[in-house]
């Protein structure tokens, strides 16, 4: 299988490359979201290690060892090495934190260490609620502004980049302004799949307190968002009404407030000692 050959292509150069090896990979993206379709790829996640010596040699880490991209046909590959993908998810950067929820079905490799920092009880020590919503609020806002620069006039486009996820009332001033309200133009239908994913996520983590990398009951509505069934206007009265519930829940959020950075520390100090030896 194409998922299989190109983990085979990114262990080797893991090995040849920086005499390291990989500690996870995860399927992501539309397939583990419970989102794709026929024309979607297949997008992979993984954490790497590199050896001793480039930790402690001149080599060192670089841009070419701390992050890797590679494709093979509709597959595509992207991996931190552990100590940067660390510091992503107590960032509650959103495409690296999901991978410590992964379901143990999208698994496709795993190790000791991977396993061990997926455990609910160590899991939850990377997670801040302030950093996780401002991260899902900022990559959600992210793909509405793209979204806006490509349908709304100039004037528009700057009340969209002052959006404040904070205060859902200020996405009304769009919902106002927007010439193109009704109409039933065409918009970026996948980045609005994408935006309201992500609030959905942020939501469901407030009221659970754990993150829910497959849409579930969210799966049947986003994915027809993203085949495009509802107008422009019904898609920001959505986002509308996701923030308005995102507020009423923060007050009893079941996020984690405050990640242990000893923890987080101690499991990378004691895995890169193993890597010295």
């Amino acid at each position: 299988m194409e998922k299989y050959k190109i983990i085979e292509k990114f262990s080797n150069i893991i090995s040849q490359k920086w005499d390291g090896n990989v500690l996870g990979v995860v399927i992501a993206g539309s397939c583990s979201y419970g989102l794709s379709t026929n024309a979607s790829d297949v997008d992979l996640r993984a954490v790497h290690a590199v050896s001793g010596d480039y930790l402690l040699g001149l080599s060192q880490l670089s841009s070419s060892n701390s992050t890797i991209e590679i494709s093979e046909g509709i597959t595509e590959l992207v991996s931190h090495e552990v100590g940067k993908f660390l510091n992503l998810c107590i960032n509650g950067n959103p495409a690296v934190i999901e991978l410590l929820y992964t379901p143990q079905n999208n698994i496709l490799l795993s190790s000791d260490f991977f396993d061990k920092i997926r455990e609910p009880e160590i899991r939850n020590s990377f997670i801040n609620e302030d950093k996780i919503v401002s991260s899902y609020f900022g990559y959600s806002k992210s793909q509405l502004i793209r979204m806006t620069s490509q349908i709304i006039k100039a004037e528009n486009i700057i009340k969209a980049q002052n959006i404040k996820f904070s205060d859902p009332l200020t996405i009304s001033q769009i919902l106002i302004d927007n010439p193109y309200l009704n109409s039933e133009f065409k918009y970026n239908y996948k980045l609005a799949s994408h935006c309201l994913r992500l609030l959905v996520a942020v939501n469901k983590f407030m009221i659970n307190g754990e993150l829910s990398v497959h849409t579930e009951d969210a799966a049947k509505e986003l994915l027809e968002y993203k085949n495009g069934l509802y107008p422009y206007g019904q898609f920001l009265l959505k986002v509308y009404n996701l923030l308005n519930e995102i507020n009423k829940n923060k007050e009893n959020s079941k996020i984690p407030k405050q990640f242990n950075k000893d923890v987080i520390n101690n499991i990378l100090i004691d895995y890169r000692k193993q890597l010295i030896k």
